[in-house]
């Protein structure tokens, strides 16, 4: 009877621990309304083509800024030294991260769905460490910023920045599990292990306005005299958009340090972060269908075949842990070091995190 019980509680924590994972990773809502009214030269089954490419956009796009949020979230400490020396060491310095999804670094010749485009989240900081003792750092970062102190000039036919917000901060504890060892003296030393704990967190909007071409690429058409064919047709949209987000993650990483000669250290390794966020869009956009189909411009004496409008409030989430590879590049310059890193999602291989920073270490 106990076993039975004991079974049976097992079961139950196991249905309600997989319930709250699948929700934490699943879309919260996606909703997006399509007004095609304007198309009266579309047949049904053109316009079923028209909704499903322009949801298309949203559904394949939204998921891609989720992950590139939640990757610019664990950002913001590229340090290449396995220790800061214990009490009275210290740095500070700026660190500018940006995370990137839906990249072709690792596969130019994939075959991406329709609508998949590169998303991109940024996260500069200001950021300092402190050493505790001689194996034990921690590592503090923090950013504020809004419109109102300094609006970038991001003004491009596709995309005008009309409002940006975004404030950040984390806190990470360093170990060094395995010392230095000198290999070759001057020329190459092991730098060491070290574990690190690290927790983030951040919030965002970012609004703009823009016009963009979209191929939709062929969909039925009622070209009149020739009646119903398949034709090209590019959408020419005007659209006013904005972002939200909020991330907060818990990451954990291990790192081997290399030095070369007294001036270069390479370090490597791999982690995981569990992460718990939302990404939430929403924009209008009008938009002008033209085709080149040319029984439609003989036909219909107009190269248009009318004009749709879109509403979408839609809500995104990212996987709820993202394994991780780690590889970053330091130079000292005596008491100033410079210091990229790139962090890989071993999920697909193709959603990163690239670093800069720069540094005073004493």
């Amino acid at each position: 009877m106990r076993s039975h019980c004991s079974i049976k509680k097992f079961s139950i924590i196991t249905a309600l621990t997989m319930g709250i994972v699948l929700r934490l990773s699943s879309p919260s809502y996606s909703g997006i309304i399509i007004d095609s009214s304007g198309t009266p030269f579309v047949p049904v089954e053109g316009v079923l083509q028209y909704q499903s490419e322009i949801e298309n956009i949203f559904n394949t796009t939204g998921p891609a800024f989720a992950t590139a949020i939640l990757l610019a979230n664990i950002g913001g400490y590229p340090v290449g030294t396995s220790s800061l020396g214990g009490p009275g060491h210290f740095f500070v310095g700026l660190s500018l991260n940006v995370g990137m999804a839906n990249m072709k670094f690792f596969d130019d010749d994939l075959d991406r769905p329709r609508g998949y485009y590169p998303g991109f989240g940024p996260n500069p900081a200001i950021f300092a460490g402190i050493g505790l003792d001689d194996r034990l750092d921690l590592f503090l970062k923090f950013f504020m910023y809004n419109d109102s102190i300094y609006r970038p000039p991001v003004d491009f036919s596709y995309a005008s920045l009309t409002g940006i917000n975004l404030y950040s901060a984390g806190a990470k504890f360093r170990y060094r599990t395995v010392d230095r060892v000198i290999i070759f003296p001057g020329l190459f030393h092991f730098g060491g292990i070290v574990l690190s704990l690290g927790a983030d967190v951040m919030s965002g909007t970012l609004s703009f306005d823009g016009k963009y071409p979209y191929d939709l690429g062929t969909i039925l058409v009622d070209t009149g005299g020739s009646g119903i064919q398949p034709a090209p047709v590019v959408l020419n949209s005007i659209y006013s958009a904005k972002m939200r987000w909020y991330m907060a993650s818990v990451t954990l990483e291990g790192l081997v340090f290399f030095d070369i000669f007294w001036i270069f250290s390479v370090y490597t390794g791999a982690g995981i972060t569990l992460g718990y966020g939302t990404f939430e869009m929403k924009a209008l956009a009008y938009g002008i269908g033209v085709t080149t189909n040319t029984d439609y411009i003989t036909n219909r004496g107009t190269d248009q075949i009318g004009y749709i409008s879109a509403t979408a409030d839609t809500l995104y989430r990212p996987k709820l842990y993202h394994p991780l590879f780690i590889i970053g590049f330091d130079i000292n310059l005596f008491i100033t070091r410079i210091s990229v890193e790139s962090v890989v999602d071993m999920r697909n291989r193709s959603d990163i995190n690239l670093q800069l920073g720069a540094r005073f270490q004493y």
